[in-house]
């Protein structure tokens, strides 16, 4: 039964027009074949020729099948125009073989001339009807000049019948083809009347209220901008500061005061991720909730717990209504609400709360701003987490680096004397390991320059000669009689002795190169020895001989000895 449908049906194409013309097409290629069909039926009862009858059929057969082939790939209007050219040729060649201009196919024209129309246009019909035209005159041109051959065909009164049936009945069809596509067209165009109507009273109502919405959509432009020039200001201000307790405090705040809102929590996950803990909250309700702990599952049931489970904003426009949110006795007045995830490289850290006393006070524009917001707390949070580390980790760093350099010079020390100092007076510098004062304890035990009054009137200052924050040694000034000790003298004996620390440091790893050095060497000299020789007696006897010089030792010792396997 498919293919029956598909022999039936018109192709519906994109195009409109193409789609009404192949609708036409489908009618009429119909019309014909079932033409076609009477005419063979009736032509085996015996009145005609069959064979002629049958050939039409078969060739209607295949012009239907041939044009639902190419209709339904697009091409219509070649189709329309090929099966008028077929039906000319077709109708010239029958009435050339029928004797001319009396023959009885000659008022096929009139039916081909209108079936151009409706399939082509009005040039399609004009052209055939002028091809039409020059073909009568053709036929009695060639009539009386003698020209025509001898009809092959004969008309009869029964083919005169069947031929002008044909042509009232396709005539009848392609009259009503087009005063049904005139009615359609007239419909269409009543449709789009009354749609221009509608059209209009639409246009006038949208002109009436046009103005209360320009000042709505200019009142909601700018409470707009006003959040997004409050948001830029509270990511400002977040994303410049490093302390974190500093950093929460002050956002929760200004977000409360900037968006008129009743309270305002900042929460971080704990280090197991399984609580959102409380840090930072507005108010007197805020310091309450933080010195009792408050903290929410994660997951929970909570506007919090759920906006960090799922790294998703939720909102509730009537925290009434809301089936996840956890109420706080502190907070009565709340009747919507707004969590909004922290998320910092797709991890989240933490959650925002909002909290307002309207209802639906939290519209999409506004949680995008606050989301906007709370994105760059989260970027400032995380800044502030590392530059902690940092921090730390520099500390760590710096300690290490402190012990090594007292071991270094603790070592330095060891080889030079248990202590090396100088003295100047009266102009001269004399060596005195022992030298010591009072002040310079104080300014030992707090590692900073120090001035202090001694008990014989003068005026000491000392200074610790540091390296790196590791003190390796003391500088000590006295001044007799009623002077002090000035700023521009402190600085002076500040980049001396920072001048110093510098320059020891330099003789230390001086130092340490050439005894490194001299290791070296001394390991390179020893092996290239050994190695001189295959002979083990040789081989201890340089070891320890070298050793014992190398080491300043007045005797060294070496055994070869391995233990039995018992």
């Amino acid at each position: 039964m498919n293919w029956i449908r598909q022999f039936l049906v018109p192709p519906v194409l994109e195009d409109e027009d193409k789609t009404r013309v192949a609708g036409l097409l489908n009618i009429i290629l119909l019309a014909m074949v079932v033409i076609a069909a009477v005419v063979g039926i009736f032509s085996l009862i015996g009145y005609l020729k069959p064979e002629r009858a049958l050939v039409g059929l078969f060739a209607m057969i295949l012009l239907r099948l041939g044009a639902l082939f190419l209709m339904h790939r697009g091409h219509v209007r070649f189709i329309s125009v090929l099966l008028s050219s077929a039906l000319w040729v077709a109708f010239t060649c029958m009435a050339l073989a029928s004797g001319g201009l009396g023959s009885a196919y000659l008022i096929t024209y009139m039916t081909l001339i209108l079936l151009a129309g409706l399939l082509l246009g009005s040039r399609g019909s004009m052209a055939f009807a002028g091809l039409s035209v020059l073909t009568g005159l053709g036929m009695f041109y060639a009539e009386i000049s003698g020209l025509l051959p001898q009809p092959l065909m004969h008309d009869t009164p029964v083919s005169m019948w069947v031929v002008l049936t044909a042509n009232i009945v396709m005539v009848a069809v392609l009259l009503h083809l087009a005063t049904r596509s005139l009615s359609e067209a007239f419909e269409r165009a009543r449709s789009g009347e009354r749609a221009q109507i509608d059209a209009n009273r639409e246009l006038r109502a949208v002109r009436a209220s046009l103005e209360h919405r320009v000042v709505e959509r200019t009142v909601e432009l700018e409470r707009r901008a006003v959040r997004l020039q409050v948001a830029a200001e509270v990511a400002r201000v977040a994303t410049s500061m490093l302390n974190l307790d500093a950093l929460l405090d002050l956002s929760v705040n200004l977000i409360r005061q900037r968006f008129d809102l009743y309270y305002v929590g900042l929460f971080l996950l704990d280090e197991t991720g399984r609580w959102a803990e409380l840090r930072a909250g507005t108010g007197d309700v805020g310091r309450l909730m933080l010195e009792q702990g408050h903290r929410l599952e994660v997951g929970g049931i909570s506007m919090v717990g759920w906006c960090t489970a799922h790294a998703q904003a939720r909102v509730s426009v009537d925290v009434g209504e809301e089936a996840v949110r956890f109420d706080h006795p502190l907070l009565p007045n709340t009747r919507s609400e707004v969590a909004l995830p922290l998320i910092v490289r797709g991890q989240v850290i933490g959650a925002l709360d909002a909290q307002s006393v309207e209802e639906a006070a939290f519209p999409q524009e506004d949680v995008m701003v606050l989301q906007s917001v709370a994105s760059h707390i989260a970027v400032a949070i995380d800044n502030a987490r590392l530059v902690d580390e940092v921090q730390e980790s520099l500390a760590e760093v710096q300690a290490v680096h402190r012990q090594y350099l007292r071991e270094a010079w603790a070592g330095f020390a060891t080889t030079r004397a248990s202590s090396v100092g100088y003295r100047y007076a009266a102009g001269s510098v004399e060596p005195d390991p022992d030298v010591w004062l009072p002040a310079m304890t104080d300014a030992q035990r707090q590692n900073q320059v120090v001035v202090v009054p001694d008990e014989d009137g003068a005026t000491t200052l000392s200074l610790p000669i540091a390296l790196r924050g590791e003190t390796i040694g003391l500088l000590g000034f006295k001044k007799d009689g009623e002077g002090e000790w000035t700023d521009d003298d402190v600085a002076v004996a500040q980049a001396i002795a920072d001048q110093v620390a510098l320059s020891l440091e330099n003789v230390r790893l001086f130092d340490e190169a050439q005894r490194r050095a001299w290791h070296e060497a001394l390991v390179r000299e020893l092996s290239d020895k050994m190695r001189r020789t295959t002979d083990v007696n040789t081989i201890l006897e340089t070891a320890v001989q070298g050793l014992g010089k190398a080491l300043g030792s007045a005797r060294a010792f070496v055994r070869l000895d391995v233990p039995s396997a018992e």
